[in-house]
């Protein structure tokens, strides 16, 4: 039986800023970037990634995504500790809200923004192996 095989692989990520008085910026899915301007609370930013990015795409892929969150004066490289699944030909949704787990990247580590932020001051600290 014959199967029918499209040339042209592609999926895209869709971001969206659910902190409240932070934006981010430089925004990327791996090594693919997202955005480079700041998203601000409530909005999103979206990239598609084909086969054709010049970087051996490769169906389907995993990545991290990595941001300057930027509040105030104040900017801070983050990481999220998740890594999220794109698939050929699907569309990925990710929201960076309170309960999103990041890496600071300067101090290596783990919080939730809740956390970084004083919300969930009644849970307890988060676990980590360091």
């Amino acid at each position: 039986a014959l199967e029918a095989v499209s040339c042209t692989e592609k999926g895209t990520i869709n971001i969206t800023n659910i902190l409240d008085n932070v934006a981010l910026e430089q925004i990327s899915y791996g090594e693919f970037a997202v955005e480079y301007d700041r998203i601000l609370p409530g909005e999103s930013s979206s990239r598609t990634i084909d086969s054709y990015d010049g970087k051996g795409v490769h169906f389907p892929l995993t990545a991290q995504i990595s941001f300057y969150m930027v509040s105030g004066d104040n900017t801070v490289y983050l990481k999220t500790e998740d890594h999220f699944l794109l698939e050929a030909d699907s569309k990925l949704h990710v929201a960076i809200d309170p309960e999103t787990k990041v890496i600071n990247m300067s101090t290596g580590s783990t919080r939730s923004f809740g956390e970084l932020n004083g919300i969930n001051k009644q849970k307890p600290p988060l676990l980590t192996d360091n």
